[in-house]
Formats: C-alpha cells, structure tokens, sequence
C-alpha cells in the first residue's frame, strides 16, 4: 500500500507498507531402508538343533536359542532368496511432516524534510518485522534411530522474531 502524508519543504512526504505470510507443509517418505537391529539380529542365524522344536533343522536367529523372538533369518543368497518375509522384518519406511512459516511487515516514509541553501535535505525511514517458525514431527523408528545409514531427526518448533530499522538522510 502506498500513499502520501504531509508536507515539508512543499512536497508531500511518500509512505509503503505491507505483509506477507509464507506458510509450506510438506510430508517425506522413504521406503526399504534396511533397519540396522534388525538386520544384525537376522543375518546372525544359526541351524536349530534343539531336540524336539518345531523349528529343529532350519535355520533360526541365533537369539532365538534363549528367548523367545520376532525374528526372521534372512537369506541373502540363493534362488528367491530373501524371502517376502525376511525383507518385511529388516526394512522400513522413515517419515518425516516439516511446517515452515514466514511473516513479513514492513514500512517505510520518504520524502524531503527540509530545503537548504544547497538544496533539499531527503529523509528515509523504515521498520521490517519478520517471523520464521519451523517444526517436524518423525516416525517412531527415525525417533529411535533405527536406520543406521539415514534417518529424520525430530527437531521442535524453532522460532526467529526480528525487527530492523533504518534511517537516511541525504
């Protein structure tokens, strides 16, 4: 917005404001990366030779031995190796919800304060305010830094506020 205000020196002093608001949401995904612990514990695979077990003769995670567990050896070599069920226990999907916002005024007031025996004196003066603000929210296994080689990091609401002034006198 622009207009005029006053007089001094016979000419009327020039006036700008204005705003913006910014404001971006995005959502990232990135899907079969390997999930460090788990992969670790799915290739460490050993035959079951416990008498008895269901599983005797093939191949288990070797934690399996003393605990119970939701591990799946994985085979990573062979015909149709690894299997659909293999690779659902050592990959995942990391995600990340990003919310960016930026606000922006401004005013500025220009115009020839005074007129000397050399000439008019011109004045400018002016005031920016600008506010930043971003925040993202992870997914519990980027959270808990489950992906060895990349993951989101959770990071709160950061927030800048600044205010600028200026003057000039010409």
């Amino acid at each position: 917005m622009d207009g005029s205000l006053g007089k001094a020196s016979g000419k009327p002093f020039k006036w700008n404001v204005y705003y913006t608001h910014g404001e971006q949401i995005r959502h990232e995904a990135f899907e079969n990366l390997r999930i460090g612990d788990n992969f670790a514990r799915a290739v460490d695979s050993v035959i079951d030779t416990r008498p008895g077990s269901p599983t005797m003769g093939q191949p288990i995670c070797r934690e399996a031995l003393t605990a119970p567990t939701d591990c799946v050896p994985i085979n990573l070599f062979g015909q149709g190796a690894p299997s659909a069920e293999a690779l659902r226990y050592v990959l995942g999907t990391t995600s990340v919800d990003v919310r960016d916002k930026l606000d922006v005024a401004a005013a500025t007031l220009r115009g020839e304060a005074v007129s000397l025996w050399a000439g008019p004196v011109s004045t400018a003066v002016g005031l920016e305010y600008r506010k930043e603000s971003s925040g993202a929210s992870v997914d519990a296994m980027s959270a808990a830094e489950r992906f060895p080689r990349f993951f989101f990091r959770p990071y709160g609401r950061d927030r800048v506020s600044v205010v600028e002034g200026f003057g000039e006198v010409l």
